[in-house]
């Protein structure tokens, strides 16, 4: 992705510790400023939910969690968004646990706990790179459903828009096809 590109990106972080996700959010937002739209989720049912509503560009997920493993995770996640570049972060060093990430689920990095930040921005900008890059070949080969992707794009910029600006998405409509203004 070019530095100067200002195309939103949407990250989203699965971790079970409410601070891990807390400083990625902030790591990657002092990274990526307003051209990123950073979704946490302590849980990763309600992750999954979420990937059946919206494009991601980047996934990072913790391995061990309560409720399901971030391996389970991922790959349900995988079949659901087969182009959204993943990566496991995770202090288990556990060799087996890294080869069935790579092998099974397709991660693009493991990234180790405590992790450096460096490292971090760097594996999820060329996650969104390999993303991208998927998914230009997808549509090139017919493989990719451009519509739902624009739209669940489209949703996103105005949810960030109407953030930045409260009512500027608001309009109102006169039966004739006509702007109408509030009285203001």
């Amino acid at each position: 992705m070019n530095d100067k590109d200002d195309t939103v990106i949407r990250i989203m972080l699965i971790d079970d510790e409410r601070n891990v996700l807390s400083a990625l959010s902030r790591l990657l937002r002092q990274d990526w400023g307003d051209r990123a739209l950073i979704e946490t989720h302590s849980n990763p049912v309600h992750a999954i939910e979420q990937a059946k509503t919206r494009y991601y560009d980047a996934i990072m997920s913790d391995y061990r969690m309560p409720e399901m493993d971030g391996i389970a995770l991922l790959t349900r996640i995988r079949e659901l968004q087969p182009t959204t570049a993943r990566i496991i972060l995770s202090a288990s060093t556990d060799f087996d646990v890294l080869m069935v990430a790579i092998n099974e689920v397709g991660i693009s990095r493991f990234l180790p706990k405590p992790w450096d930040d460096d490292e971090v921005i760097k594996a999820v900008r060329n996650a969104v790179q390999v993303t991208h890059k998927t998914r230009d070949l997808a549509r090139l080969n017919g493989e990719l459903d451009d519509d739902a992707e624009t739209a669940i794009r489209s949703r996103a910029e105005l949810k960030r828009l109407e953030k930045l600006e409260p009512g500027i998405t608001q309009v109102r409509w006169g039966p004739n096809g006509e702007v109408l203004l509030d009285e203001e």
